[in-house]
């Protein structure tokens, strides 16, 4: 709200009523109470508007609920309007909600205006309650009494009309929240949801990660093949130098345990040895052995034999 409006209202209202303060955090959002209280100092200060709220309304307390506010801001309101003869874009039910303060303000500076017309507020206070001026109260009303009334029948429908409104608007504003609630949680999903980039990125990464799973895997297979093998082959050895073996002991003859005992010991004793048979001379030929000569003829040997064995005789 523009800064101007408010410093009017200070200068205009302001010089007429010290309380309650006008303050700039108040104009720029005015709430019921301080509207409230503005009212009762402008009739305890200047006389303008007294008799219009009746005793009940006078005090705050008593004006709680919003029905009895609005009417009592419409009463103000239309006595403002039927004094300085110009039409105010303000409405109650606005104002309660806190919604467009500058036409708030602007009431309230025409407010200031009407105080200083110096009018006689009995008769306008009549005619804003739709009395006849010098017509006693609670008698019958008369044509402008019947004007004040089609005046709050078309306040009343108005006043439904914005309620209407109002509720659109509501209804507006939560379709809206939930559109910003859905856009979001949609927004959330989308960037917890990995890119296509991403998910590649994952995709080769689990790829890779299976490929050393399946190369560690088959790694340790072909390990563990080859251990298998090896221990096989052990075992193929060892059997085949077990079968060796067997095969050179067979071969292998008798130790000397079985053989018999010559000149051995036979239970720890020595036995003699035997005397070999005397050998049988093989008799020489008659004619004996020959010996051959120098001059190369042969020797008769058997005739020196014969002599010799002569002389032994």
């Amino acid at each position: 709200m523009d800064d101007q409006v408010i410093k009017k209202t200070q200068d205009t209202l302001g010089k007429i009523i010290k309380k309650p303060p006008l303050t700039e955090k108040l104009l720029r959002k005015p709430p019921f109470r301080f509207l409230h209280d503005i009212m009762t100092s402008v009739i305890k200060t200047t006389g303008f508007m007294k008799g219009l709220f009746t005793d009940k309304e006078m005090n705050s307390e008593n004006v709680k609920d919003k029905d009895n506010k609005i009417s009592f801001l419409q009463k103000a309101i239309d006595l403002v309007v039927l004094v300085t003869g110009s039409q105010l874009p303000v409405r109650p039910s606005k104002i309660i909600a806190g919604h467009e303060p500058e036409n708030t303000n602007e009431f309230l500076q025409a407010l200031a205006t009407a105080i200083n017309k110096k009018v006689d507020n009995e008769e306008f206070v009549k005619k804003a309650k739709g009395q006849t001026p010098g017509e006693p109260e609670g008698t019958k009303p008369s044509s402008a009494t019947k004007s004040s009334k089609d005046r709050q029948r078309d306040r009343s429908k108005d006043k439904e009309r914005e309620s209407s409104s109002d509720k659109r608007r509501r209804g507006q504003k939560e379709r809206e929240r939930e559109r910003d609630k859905d856009k979001d949680s949609e927004d959330k999903r989308s960037s917890r949801r990995p890119t296509s980039k991403e998910s590649d990125r994952k995709d080769r990464k689990d790829s890779g990660k299976k490929d050393e799973r399946d190369r560690r895997g088959s790694g340790r297979k072909e390990r563990d093949e080859a251990t298998k093998e090896n221990e096989k082959d052990r075992r193929d050895k060892r059997k085949h130098d077990k079968e060796k073996d067997d095969r050179r002991k067979d071969d292998t003859p008798p130790s000397d345990e079985n053989e018999p005992v010559l000149n051995g010991d036979i239970n720890g004793e020595h036995e003699p040895e035997e005397e070999a048979p005397p050998r049988i001379s093989r008799p020489s030929s008659a004619k004996g052995p020959r010996r051959r000569h120098r001059d190369g003829r042969a020797l008769d040997l058997s005739d020196g034999l014969n002599e010799e064995e002569e002389e032994i005789e």
